[in-house]
C-alpha cells in the first residue's frame, strides 16, 4: 500500500485490541502472530514507516497536517518521548514512555 502511494494511518483498533500503539507499530514491522508465525511478510513496513502511521501520515489522512503530525515551528507541540529510538530499538513494543507533552504542556513525566 505504502509503495503504491497510499497514505497509511495507524490506529489502535480499540476496543477490539488493546490501546498500546507501540505494540501495533511493532506488529506492522515484524508481522508476527501470537503463535510466532510471520503473517504476510511482504506487507511488513519499516520502523520509520510504522512511526509515520501514527504521526505525519495520520495527520495527513485526517486533513490536519497544517498544525500537527510533524515537529515544526507553529505546529501543536504534542509529542511522546520514548525510552529509546523506535527507529533502532530491537522492539518498539518494549519501549517505555518517558514523557508526553500535549498542547505544549507536560501531561506525563516518568522521569520523577
Amino acid at each position: 500500500m505504502i509503495d503504491a502511494g497510499i497514505i497509511l494511518a495507524g490506529s489502535s483498533d480499540l476496543p477490539v485490541a488493546d490501546n498500546n500503539l507501540r505494540r501495533g507499530m511493532q506488529s506492522a514491522v515484524d508481522r508476527l502472530t501470537d503463535a510466532g508465525q510471520v503473517l504476510g511478510e511482504a506487507e511488513a513496513i519499516s520502523p520509520e514507516e510504522a512511526l509515520r502511521t501514527h504521526t505525519e501520515w495520520a495527520a495527513r489522512a485526517c486533513g490536519l497536517l497544517g498544525d500537527r503530525g510533524t515537529l515544526e515551528v507553529g505546529k501543536l507541540a504534542d509529542i511522546t518521548v520514548f525510552s529509546d529510538s523506535p527507529l533502532t530499538a530491537p522492539s518498539i513494543a518494549d519501549l517505555g514512555i518517558v514523557l508526553t507533552v500535549l498542547g505544549g504542556e507536560v501531561s506525563f513525566d516518568g522521569r520523577a
